[in-house]
């Protein structure tokens, strides 16, 4: 599981969401669903909403906040 933080882009304020195992976005075309290990790898447009998934919650995170995308594995 990874915890995701994302800076807004007016660069005021941090969003963490903890143990996501999944994250989806749609492109035009199709819906990419990346998960497991391969989301610390991928290359995450910020141009497009991401729909992150956790065992406990899920969250939509409009392209229009998103500044910049952290990703870290979680022990």
């Amino acid at each position: 599981m990874f915890t995701i933080s994302i800076m807004d882009k007016s660069k005021k304020s941090v969003r963490t969401y903890e143990h996501i195992n999944k994250i989806t976005y749609s492109d035009l075309i199709d819906e990419v669903v990346v998960e497991n290990d391969a989301i610390l790898t991928y290359n995450f447009p910020i141009d497009f909403d991401l729909h992150l998934y956790s065992n406990t919650g899920n969250y939509v995170i409009s392209c229009d906040v998103i500044g910049t995308l952290e990703i870290q594995k979680e022990s």
